[in-house]
């Protein structure tokens, strides 16, 4: 039964967004089962949103430091 109206609370303050679960989000949250059993699906996503950028901040400034290295531009041709 849904409830309408003033007596309800939101659970949090922070603003939620919504997130369609398609086949590869699917796939992936399977996959992750195994290491977070029993997390919920919006938590694993929030942890994995957060490792993912810090994935791809890692990898650019790998990418930045080995392009300035000496030689870098003699090493890509």
């Amino acid at each position: 039964m849904l409830h309408f109206g003033d007596n309800l609370k939101p659970m949090t303050r922070r603003q939620r967004i919504t997130v369609t679960n398609d086949a590869e989000l699917a796939n992936a949250l399977e996959r992750m089962r195994p290491f977070f059993p029993g997390k919920p699906a919006a938590a694993l996503v929030h942890d994995l949103a957060i490792k993912g950028v810090v994935a791809i901040e890692e990898d650019e400034a790998r990418d930045v430091r080995r392009s300035t290295q000496p030689g870098a531009a003699s090493r890509s041709r």
